[in-house]
């Protein structure tokens, strides 16, 4: 009984083992395509909640010019007639 070569055993399995990468690589290839049309869908939807959810700019109030405060002024107590204790008689 001779020996059988090993190449001719092991060339089924070698073409098992093509056929099955072929079919992993294309199954991967719609995966990967899959995955990015999810991604571009949730880069859309976040864009949208985004804008939906940024607030109105609320509207500016005009400020009129302010006049520039007074100093108060020293006046002298006899021009008044008023003093610290009250009203002169």
């Amino acid at each position: 009984m001779s020996t059988p070569d090993p190449r001719a055993i092991a060339a089924p399995y070698e073409e098992i083992a093509a056929r099955t990468a072929a079919t992993m690589a294309r199954i991967d290839d719609e995966f990967q395509a899959e995955r990015e049309d999810i991604a571009y869908y949730w880069e859309r939807e976040e864009a949208r909640a985004a804008a939906e959810a940024e607030p109105e700019p609320e509207p500016q109030i005009e400020r009129t010019a302010r006049r520039p405060r007074r100093e108060p002024q020293q006046v002298d107590p006899s021009e008044t007639g008023y003093y610290s204790s009250g009203w002169l008689s």
